[in-house]
């Protein structure tokens, strides 16, 4: 059965409307979007603005830290009822209050003072790419837990999951493809205004996605009386729901598999403009190829990885997915040209969606789970604390493409051709280390996770009896 019947038989909830996912889905993309940018400043600033290797790690390593901490602090403070929640709902006021400060910060970013570049003492630039990330991480920590915290309460069945994510990973995938064109089109090596001028357009191309997406992030009156009523049904603490979502296995495991994926994934979407500038040799507006065939890839798996995991269920989809995005990134170690990076970009994208529509569903299962334990709806909190894991990447990705780069003897010079140790070291922080995280995640999938079959169902079952 594949249509809304599907979702109806199960369901006390109702079923969402394909509109209102679509909708949802745009703050998907910026979400994603958002948590992508230290991977562009770090070349950025190495080579663009000139900041030194060590000093940029350092940055890289404090904003980290402090993005650890406040994801959690901002989900437990923002996840309970407030003079509003009633009025505006429980989730959707701090979404708003997040996004669009975020996306402003985001573009300021990139506007480092002309007074700063080009002097002996480099530290003004420090402290301006610190502050800066840390004021719009700070926005982004409120948005991004009830973001990824409203999934679970907006799409209660697995029907509306499966199909959410199938959305998820397409519509506002098209449509983002003319904003992933911007940089390549108008970015020039050693030319730093015009990534100046391309973080401007994506950040207005971003705010338009953002007012699309409050119509998907409003929530129904259902939706915020049960948020209230099982929150003064229940006393909890941060520290409460902490022990016992991390007591629960499916989502520790979660949270591990989330943390060594993502670092593979940051080091190699960081690694990809010295990858096209010192390997390839080839202008940035080539890389456009990449982002196409990428994109094609995912639009053609989508379909096909939703219907394999109709069949085969969450987990084993999600653990093929892992296991094939490992094998994806084993040819950086020797592409030469860009015949060979545009196939292997179709073939990662089509791969890579295979895991990727199983995130949310992933995540939402876990989220369940706890919530049969606690009683109450705490996805904010959950999020944030899914956050501190997630953000070990943004700690660790920085220090390793640098750690690299000094061993290989990389030359920041945006005019430099690099020595065949320096081409190595760029091949392995983008292929060989995402290459072997990846097959850890898929080995930890396949041996601990256990949220399928009878005991998901058994798991629903409760949620339903709970009213939740």
């Amino acid at each position: 059965m594949s249509t809304k019947e599907e979702a109806q038989q199960v369901s006390e909830w109702g079923v969402v409307s394909t509109w209102k996912m679509l909708s949802f889905s745009f703050g998907y993309l910026i979400g994603s979007a958002l948590g992508g940018v230290a991977f562009a400043l770090f070349y950025y600033y190495e080579v663009e603005v000139g900041l030194d290797v060590a000093l940029l790690a350092l940055a890289f390593i404090i904003y980290g830290i402090y993005n650890m901490f406040n994801d959690p602090i901002f989900g437990y403070l923002t996840d309970k009822p407030f003079k509003w929640t009633r009025k505006y709902g429980m989730r959707f006021p701090w979404m708003m209050i997040g996004i669009f400060p975020a996306l402003i910060f985001y573009f300021l970013c990139f506007t480092v003072p002309e007074t700063f570049i080009g002097q002996t003492d480099q530290w003004p630039i420090f402290w301006y790419l610190l502050i800066m990330l840390c004021i719009m991480d700070t926005f982004y920590s409120i948005f991004l837990p009830h973001l990824h915290g409203g999934v679970a309460n907006h799409f209660r069945t697995e029907y509306e999951r499966r199909k959410f994510s199938a959305i998820n990973n397409v519509v506002p995938g098209i449509l983002s493809i003319p904003l992933a064109l911007i940089v390549p089109l108008i970015a020039v090596y050693g030319k730093r205004e015009t990534f100046i001028l391309a973080a401007f357009i994506v950040m207005i191309g971003w705010i338009i996605f953002a007012i699309l997406f409050i119509p998907g992030a409003r929530e129904s009156e259902q939706l915020k009386e049960s948020f209230i009523k099982s929150y003064e049904s229940t006393t909890k603490t941060f520290w409460k729901t902490m022990k016992t979502g991390l007591g629960q296995k499916n989502f520790a495991i979660s949270l591990t598999v989330l943390a060594i994926i993502t670092l593979a994934g940051s080091l190699y979407y960081a690694s990809h403009i010295y990858f096209f500038k010192d390997i390839l040799r080839i202008p940035l507006i080539f890389s456009i190829i990449l982002i196409l065939a990428y994109a094609v890839g995912i639009f053609v798996g989508v379909p096909i990885w939703t219907r394999f995991a109709k069949k085969k269920g969450f987990k084993k989809t999600y653990q093929l997915g892992l296991f094939m995005m490992a094998c994806s990134y084993l040819p950086v170690l020797w592409i030469t040209t860009l015949e060979e990076t545009t196939f292997f970009a179709f073939i990662g994208g089509f791969v890579s969606s295979c895991a990727m529509i199983m995130y949310v569903p992933i995540v939402s299962d876990c989220y369940d789970e706890v919530s049969t334990v606690t009683g109450t709806r705490d996805e904010a909190t959950l999020q944030g604390i899914r956050n501190f894991f997630f953000r070990i990447a943004a700690v660790l990705f920085g220090p390793i493409i640098a750690i690299i780069h000094i061993m290989s003897g990389y030359n920041p010079d945006p005019y430099a051709v690099q020595t065949p140790e320096a081409i190595w070291g760029i091949r392995v922080h983008m292929g060989l280390v995402p290459m072997i995280l990846n097959f850890i995640a898929v080995f930890i999938v396949w041996k601990w996770y256990n949220l399928e079959g009878a005991k998901k169902q058994e798991m629903i079952a409760k949620l339903k009896g709970m009213g939740l």
